[in-house]
């Protein structure tokens, strides 16, 4: 799949980007912030399971005063699942006033998982502000024995963080199309039961 929006004078586009699984999975978003005061808003979320491989692009140029670049991504990384997202945000010179910030979370549950988080600001410009950062792991021996307290396992805690980005595709479905999809591969991913929950839980 991919995207490019070209946004003129104070107008702002959000995508909510949900990447499910699958083989083998490619995206990529572009945006140019051509007008002042534009801005962009996207949201990731990603399950790659077992044997999986993700590849996803999001690169947006601001050109124009005053603008705002958001980019928020989490996600689940199984056993032997490999995943590379690369984000830039481009402060093009003439972007005075600009600010973009890019972040990610990561779960990482199993071994052999390959993780490339390649963030990028570039700044051809004065009097902007750009940030990124990364939060990369698993579940650490003090959440362990927390949730071994509640009666909750290390794969009863990974099945909660995959579930919960599930839950969020779907409460965010625009179309019964999209609806369908999500139910289709929660019952792959966490099994019929807990698809059907969330078919309940959207209806």
């Amino acid at each position: 799949e991919g995207v490019g929006v070209r946004l003129g004078e104070r107008a702002r586009f959000e995508s909510r980007q949900y990447l499910l699984g699958g083989e083998r999975v490619a995206c990529g978003l572009a945006a140019a912030l051509d007008g002042r005061k534009s801005a962009v808003e996207l949201s990731c979320r990603y399950v790659v399971g077992a044997g999986e491989t993700l590849d996803a692009t999001h690169t947006v140029r601001a050109r124009g005063r005053d603008t705002r670049e958001n980019l928020a991504t989490s996600g689940f990384l199984g056993e032997g699942a490999a995943k590379t997202l690369r984000e830039t945000i481009d402060l093009v010179h003439g972007a005075k006033g600009s600010a973009g910030n890019e972040s990610e979370t990561v779960m990482i549950a199993g071994e052999n998982v390959v993780n490339k988080t390649l963030p990028t600001i570039l700044c051809d410009e004065d009097d902007v502000a750009g940030n990124h950062g990364a939060t990369i792991g698993s579940v650490s021996p003090d959440q362990l024995g927390y949730l071994a307290d509640r009666g909750l396992s290390e794969k009863d805690a990974q099945d909660l963080f995959v579930r919960a980005i599930f839950d969020d595709a779907l409460i965010h479905a625009g179309a019964a199309l999209a609806e369908a999809a999500v139910r289709a591969r929660a019952a792959a991913v966490l099994g019929a039961e807990i698809a059907a929950d969330l078919a309940q839980e959207g209806a």
